[in-house]
């Protein structure tokens, strides 16, 4: 089913948004072979993925996935979930924002993501460690949603259309469309997003693949480092997309007053030692270029949930959630309702 679609993008040609439809309509169905998938992705990969063809994709991966079940009406719903994939080995910073942010009483958190795919510990790892059960089904995450105002979203327990790319994926070892469709793709549809990217060059036609999917506002980033944060180390591209527009920014930390460092002070370990890091930050024991860079990341979050007015207010409430204890406490909360699910 998909010889025409191969050629097309093997002649450097994209694919109109109906095509690519089909195309990954057939992917998901397990409607052709994994020769046939491995020669489409890799020839898009080498012309360079359209907005139309990703939004084709996220399309289909949104139409078979598990939903989460909460009112984005009523509550503002938002996710950290970055492509990952950027090779820095860091601690897991958007996790433990995440978690961070669950003390903040105005956003839902629905944080979406996976194993490790580039360094020793994904958020998946990271949120089994910490006694989360990640296999919980969506009732139950909608649950700790409501009760902690955060609901880890294992991706894939929510994407049973990616078993049939799965084995083709570890076989090309290289990175394709998918590494992008995850953070596009949230189940509980989340409507603001802080999202790390890999690829600067990806940013503008990222944030506009989001706004065209539904999305009120979003802020995607990429560290002129590499890193799929705001990052320390370097200034940072920003991408800021609304209803209203997309404008691009280059953001300096020491604008904000935050020295740079080097990359091995946010370098991270294995699930076990990530843990430590996260929890010492939320506990307020561990301070330095860790805390700041995940106060930093906060502060881009709520900024992008459109709860402050400025990344500098982002700053001062997210400092002050760890100093008053506030994170800490909300960590355990969720920690705690969700091993007491576990036995439900």
């Amino acid at each position: 089913m998909l010889r025409s679609s191969i050629e097309k993008v093997l002649a450097g040609k994209d694919l109109s948004r109906q095509e690519a439809q089909e195309a990954f309509n057939a992917i998901m169905d397990g409607e052709c072979s994994e020769v046939q998938m491995a020669a489409f992705l890799t020839g898009l990969r080498m012309k360079g993925e359209s907005r139309d063809e990703i939004v084709a994709a996220a399309t289909a991966m949104r139409q078979r996935l598990v939903h989460v079940p909460i009112d984005t009406a009523r509550y503002r719903v938002l996710d950290t979930c970055g492509t990952g994939g950027d090779g820095t080995n860091t601690f897991n910073i958007s996790t433990t924002v995440a978690l961070l942010l669950c003390a903040h009483g105005d956003i839902k958190v629905a944080k979406h993501g996976n194993v490790s795919i580039s360094s020793r510990s994904g958020s998946a790892d990271l949120m089994r460690c910490l006694g989360v059960d990640i296999a919980a089904p969506a009732h139950r995450i909608a649950k700790s949603l409501e009760s902690c105002n955060l609901g880890f979203i294992f991706a894939a327990n929510h994407h049973p259309a990616m078993k049939y790319a799965a084995p083709v994926r570890r076989g090309l070892g290289i990175r394709t469309i998918f590494n992008i469709l995850g953070p596009l793709t949230n189940p509980a549809n989340a409507p603001y997003q802080l999202m790390g990217v890999f690829d600067p060059q990806m940013l503008t036609v990222l944030a506009e693949v989001l706004l065209e999917l539904g999305s009120r506002k979003v802020i995607l980033v990429s560290g002129n480092d590499g890193m799929d944060e705001v990052t320390l180390c370097a200034d940072t591209q920003v991408v800021i997309g609304t209803e209203q527009g997309i404008r691009r920014v280059e953001f300096n930390p020491e604008a904000l007053g935050m020295a740079k460092v080097v990359p091995d002070e946010l370098r991270g370990d294995t699930p076990e030692v990530n843990r430590e890091i996260t929890l010492g930050i939320l506990k307020g024991s561990v301070a330095g270029a860790r805390r700041d860079i995940v106060i930093l990341n906060a502060a881009f979050a709520l900024y992008a949930a459109e709860v402050t007015d400025s990344i500098a207010d982002g700053v001062h409430v997210s400092r002050e959630l760890i100093d008053s204890g506030a994170a800490w406490d909300a960590c355990q909360r969720f920690i705690d309702f969700n091993r007491q699910q576990e036995q439900v």
